[in-house]
Parts: C-alpha cells; sequence; structure tokens
C-alpha cells in the first residue's frame, strides 16, 4: 500500500524514503516470490493471522484468497483429497513515528523602481565658444517580480507501520514447499487497521507471482481502477 511518500517542493512531488503503498492512482508494495505452478491444484488454505482478529474478518480474506486462487485454476477442496496446502496470513510491526526532510523553495519579491539621472550639454557657437548649457533629465524604471533565493530545509514527523503478509503452498503428501509469496509494505497504522479494504489490492499485487520466481523482491502497483477488482467487490463478503 503504500505506499511511498510524497511530498510538495513548490509544484514538484517529490519521492522520499523507502516505501509504501499509497498515492493517488494505485497502491503499491514490494512482492518476492519464488517456486513453480504444480501439475495439480487441488488445494486447502489455513489461516495465520495475529491473535484477535475477528474470525468473521479472517473468513473474508479467505474468500479473497479463495477468488485469487480461482482465477489462476486452482481449486478449492477439503483437506482430504488436496494436493496442496496454503498457508495465508501477516505479521504486523511497531508503530514508529519518524522524522523526515523536505525542501522547499525560497522566492524573494522585488518592489519596481524608478531611477532619475539629469545630464548638462554646452552650447557652442560656430566659433567654439560656450554660449549656454541645456540640462536634460531621463528616468529608467526597473519591473519588480520574484527571485528564486535557494531552497529551505523542513523537518516534519509521519506515523508508519510495517506488514509483512504471506502465501505458502506445500505438498500435503510430502511437506514439501511448492512455491512461497512474500509481500512488504510500511503505511500509515490507519490503512492496516482497515485491511478489509486493501486486501484485494495486495491479492492483486501477488497475483503476477503467485507460483512464479520473481527472481527478487520487486516493486509491484494495482490502480484503483484496475477492473480485476470487480473480482472481489462483485462477491457476499
Amino acid at each position: 500500500m503504500r505506499k511511498k511518500y510524497y511530498f510538495i517542493t513548490g509544484s514538484i512531488i517529490t519521492l522520499l524514503l523507502f516505501s509504501s503503498c499509497t498515492n493517488l492512482n494505485y497502491w503499491y508494495c514490494y512482492v518476492d516470490a519464488i517456486g513453480e505452478q504444480p501439475s495439480t491444484k487441488t488445494y486447502f488454505a489455513e489461516s495465520r493471522f495475529p491473535e484477535g482478529i475477528n474470525p468473521l474478518v479472517v473468513k473474508e480474506y479467505l474468500n479473497d484468497l479463495d477468488i485469487t486462487m480461482s482465477h489462476l485454476g486452482y481449486i478449492k477442496v477439503d483437506s482430504t483429497n488436496a494436493a496442496i496446502k496454503i498457508a495465508f496470513g501477516y505479521d504486523l510491526g511497531k508503530v514508529e513515528e519518524r522524522a523526515y526532510t523536505y525542501s522547499t523553495p525560497v522566492y524573494q519579491y522585488k518592489l519596481p523602481s524608478t531611477t532619475s539621472s539629469t545630464t548638462n550639454s554646452s552650447i557652442k557657437n560656430a566659433y567654439g565658444e560656450t554660449v549656454g548649457k541645456i540640462k536634460a533629465s531621463s528616468t529608467s524604471t526597473t519591473n519588480g517580480g520574484l527571485t528564486y533565493g535557494g531552497e529551505r530545509l523542513n523537518t516534519a514527523y509521519e506515523t508508519k507501520q510495517q506488514l509483512h503478509l504471506f502465501l505458502d503452498a506445500f505438498d500435503t503428501n510430502t511437506k514439501e514447499p511448492i512455491w512461497s509469496v512474500r509481500v512488504k509494505d510500511e503505511t500509515n497504522p490507519s490503512n492496516l487497521q482497515n485491511m478489509r479494504k486493501w486486501m484485494p489490492f495486495y491479492m492483486l499485487n501477488m497475483f503476477p507471482y503467485i507460483g512464479r520466481n520473481s527472481g527478487e523482491m520487486k516493486e509491484t502497483k494495482v490502480y484503483y481502477n484496475d477492473p480485476r477488482l470487480q473480482w472481489y467487490n462483485t462477491q457476499t463478503k
């Protein structure tokens, strides 16, 4: 979610710090995956969420998982007939307040100014003799306006919390791992308190990597207008 940090420097939006998954257009996080698609895709799921979560909310999360897995060709069955066991859950880190710095431009306004000058010219006759003088005056105006005066460094504070979400598949007979997907995110704690809203976004961030090898931890994003969100929004919660 991710949730990365954007701050305004004049008219420029600057990206700061490590992550997290939210901005005006999309939700993003970091995904790391390893493994491969199994030949048999029957599964059952076990939840491993933190203690104290409402069982109905856990049921909703598992429903989101089932929607995701069905679009990948997996078939949910009971544990006695499943070829794969999936462990699904997340851990939350401590709430932390952090200082960050950002710069803003400094401008100085200069008022318009007018300067005057006077010059004296001599009048000479045909013999080169000075017979008089002429006084001439002139004025010039300098326009005012803003001038750039450099950057000012500012300090502010933000509250963040880390999320580690995992989705692991095991062979039910051999107990050997088949594939594993890990999500790392850091966002405002209020987002994590409303995980029911954001879980479909996390699932879609993982979607391309389930049963695949990402090769490394990658930044992924899901736009708010992604039509795949209808997979979740049209389901009975």
